[in-house]
């Protein structure tokens, strides 16, 4: 099984309540991993030939490039929690759909001060693998960043 984007104007269909705790759990464990700098749990949540796609790292493809990267992020990951809300999860008939998130990200600065520091979302298709749901593509897309002051047009 395979969830992708519908296509635009194409029938939809719902996912059962099962698949949607089963992917909403997915996109928590990932944030707990990559919030601990686990980049072997990280890349474990990727099917083999799964993809991360980012607008400041291009397309990082394969469970082994992924947790390179992963384990290649500067130091600091146990000061920032990756959030999401919003989840839609949409499906078409033949079991594909896609789930998308709003992605926060705050960090830890000092002590005493917790900062918003990026704001997007995540685009995700997925696929079950071994009877478990895993990420087949990632696509984060950031609306702004705090830490460089970018924030998106429109």
């Amino acid at each position: 099984m395979c969830y992708r984007r519908p296509a635009a104007g194409g029938p939809r269909v719902s996912p059962s309540v099962d698949d949607r705790l089963e992917i909403l759990d997915l996109a928590a464990r990932y944030n707990h991993a990559v919030d601990s700098g686990d980049h072997e749990g990280v890349a474990a949540l990727f099917t083999e030939d799964g993809a991360i796609e980012a607008t400041a790292t291009g397309t990082i493809a394969g469970r082994a490039a992924i947790a390179d990267y992963i384990g290649s992020r500067p130091d600091g990951w146990q000061r920032r929690r990756h959030l999401n809300s919003n989840a839609i999860i949409e499906g078409v008939p033949g079991d594909e759909d896609a789930a998308r998130l709003v992605l926060s990200l705050l960090v830890v600065s000092r002590r005493d001060h917790v900062e918003p520091r990026l704001h997007g979302r995540y685009e995700d298709e997925l696929r079950r693998e071994d009877g478990e749901w895993r990420f087949a593509r990632r696509r984060i897309i950031v609306d702004a960043d705090g830490a460089s002051g970018r924030r998106a047009e429109g």
